[in-house]
């Protein structure tokens, strides 16, 4: 009984260790042409709603690449209904789960996430260490 608490214990301390690391938010600069981390300036009014949206983009999938770009224009042109990469969606969160670190500037690189986005974390080297596979939470810049 004891060993099992102790176990328990360990995991919860080790839980707590990786939630409570805080990644920067980060815009991509049009003037650069790289992604900057962002300020926050005052305590601007935000929308009154918004959409959440997660996908788990299946790291042990073939082809990560192409099947992260057509995840990103389904959620572009089916959910949210942007018939162009220059609209922006409504006001939203997306948590795209299970990436590899590979496709991480794939995602970043695509113009309707550069345009429309805030991105976290920007890079795998804010994952736990030794993790095969990440998440990358993309929040819309309609919240401010």
């Amino acid at each position: 009984m004891k060993a099992t608490l102790q176990r328990l214990a360990a995991g919860v301390s080790q839980q707590r260790a990786l939630t409570s690391k805080v990644s920067s938010v980060y815009h991509f600069n049009t003037r650069s042409q790289d992604w900057t981390k962002s300020r926050v300036k005052g305590a601007p009014v935000g929308p009154s709603s918004i959409q959440l949206l997660t996908w788990n983009v299946d790291f042990m999938a073939d082809n990560r690449e192409e099947r992260l770009l057509r995840i990103i224009e389904h959620i572009r042109s089916t959910v949210f209904r942007c018939a162009k990469a220059a609209n922006a969606p409504p006001p939203c969160v997306l948590c795209l789960q299970e990436l590899r670190s590979d496709v991480v500037p794939v995602l970043l690189s695509h113009p309707w996430v550069r345009q429309h986005f805030y991105a976290t974390p920007i890079s795998h080297t804010a994952w736990p260490t030794g993790a095969r596979y990440g998440s990358v939470t993309l929040v819309s810049r309609a919240i401010p």
